[in-house]
């Protein structure tokens, strides 16, 4: 693995089949699958100094803690849990440990675990019902077109039936909750954002979620089994791309960019017996990726694995000639908010050894201002036990800004 990015004298560009752009978990499973079926002239380009993208792990006290991807969503179809089950990563043997939630107001008063499971419960089937608007011929009511905003109609109208003013705004308060946790899960500041009709476009894969905080080095384990099949003089780290140049073969890079062709599957022909290797050598470069430390890669093919957020702010600059006009629409309208953990360590358990998940029922700002640098920690729906002394939080949007 070459770990300095400073340019090497033997100037000129380097030559390979592959560029793979990134070492996350989608540049590694690139490198990893074409490994796989016998493709090694490849060159993968890691800007920071690891592997993993986002998914990274530190200690904490005795304990490796997970600062980016927490868990595995699904297990039917997941390559992710295929890959953990081929090398003996995931404990199926083992029964899960007991998870058991409480929910409390600031003043501490918890709540009744019959009235938590019910609000959970009516809550679940208001999702559901905004997702079957993607299958259904019906539309939603007019007016209404985020999830947010339909909940919160469906919230109404179940709290309409309840006359009691405590246990209403008890319940109110619980709902609340749920809807800032689905904002961490949906990755967005309010889920008023989160458009209706689309909601259900989305497929979960059967067989539940699976903590990476449950098995010791998930994560960590998963990328050493990457890594061992993916050839180390292949990888260079300390390479962050500055420009993509593609499509150099054609004959003019002027036509209009709509006509892109960077989504065919292309198939080669074995090369003429004729053809001298001299002619091999003078062959074209179909892709040339430039990065900051001056070096240059030629290819035939890149694989571009970019997190949406680093495209957002470089798709214009990044790409010669400019991605065609779909594809910068379509990255320019996915949402991509912000998500963070908070960590919180103890000398001694904090929490009750019986008690895994704490929810946190704010009131509204006490205030009655809209500061987020003041009250950004109402936020946070819950924190959830790691182990006697570690507890985690999450955080999404604004406040998480």
């Amino acid at each position: 693995m070459e770990q300095n990015g400073n340019p090497e004298p033997d100037e000129g560009a380097r030559r390979t089949k592959i560029i793979i752009v990134g070492a996350g978990m989608a540049g590694l499973s690139a490198a990893y699958h074409l490994t796989k079926n016998g493709v090694t002239d490849y060159r993968i380009l890691e800007a920071r100094g690891h592997v993993g993208g986002r998914i990274v792990q530190i200690p904490i006290g005795s304990e490796r803690v997970e600062l980016g991807a927490n868990w595995i969503h699904g297990v039917l179809g997941n390559p992710v849990y295929e890959l953990a089950m081929q090398h003996g990563l995931v404990d199926i043997v083992s029964p899960p440990k007991p998870h058991k939630v409480v929910a409390a107001t600031e003043q501490g008063k918890q709540v009744p675990f019959a009235m938590l499971h019910e609000i959970y419960e009516a809550y679940l089937c208001f999702l559901k019902r905004c997702e079957e608007y993607f299958v259904s011929q019906y539309l939603p009511p007019e007016g209404i077109d985020s999830v947010g905003e339909h909940i919160k109609l469906e919230v109404n109208l179940y709290l309409d039936k309840i006359k009691d003013p405590a246990e209403r705004h008890m319940r109110e308060l619980l709902f609340e909750c749920l809807l800032k946790r689905e904002t961490c899960i949906s990755g967005c500041d309010d889920m008023n954002e989160i458009d209706l009709l689309e909601i259900g476009s989305y497929t979960e894969l059967q067989g539940g979620q699976h903590s990476a905080a449950e098995r010791v080095q998930f994560h960590s384990r998963t990328f050493e089994e990457v890594m061992e099949v993916i050839p180390s003089e292949n990888l260079l780290t300390r390479h962050p791309v500055k420009l993509i140049k593609w499509n150099c073969n054609r004959k003019s890079n002027s036509e209009d960019s709509d006509s892109d062709d960077s989504d065919r599957t292309v198939i080669e022909s074995p090369s003429s017996s004729r053809e001298s290797s001299c002619e091999k050598t003078l062959k074209r470069h179909n892709v040339e990726v430039i990065c900051d430390n001056g070096k240059r890669f030629l290819g035939d093919h890149v694989i571009c694995t970019l997190p949406l957020g680093v495209l957002k702010h470089c798709a214009g600059s990044a790409f010669q000639p400019a991605l065609p006009d779909y594809k910068r629409e379509a990255i320019d309208r996915l949402l991509f908010g912000t998500v963070d953990k908070i960590l919180l360590e103890y000398d001694r358990p904090f929490l009750h050894p019986g008690i895994t998940e704490v929810l946190l029922l704010w009131e509204g700002d006490p205030d009655g201002s809209d500061d987020v640098g003041k009250n950004w920690y109402r936020k946070i729906y819950s924190f959830a036990k790691i182990t006697e002394t570690l507890i985690l939080g999450w955080i999404s949007g604004k406040e998480a800004e």
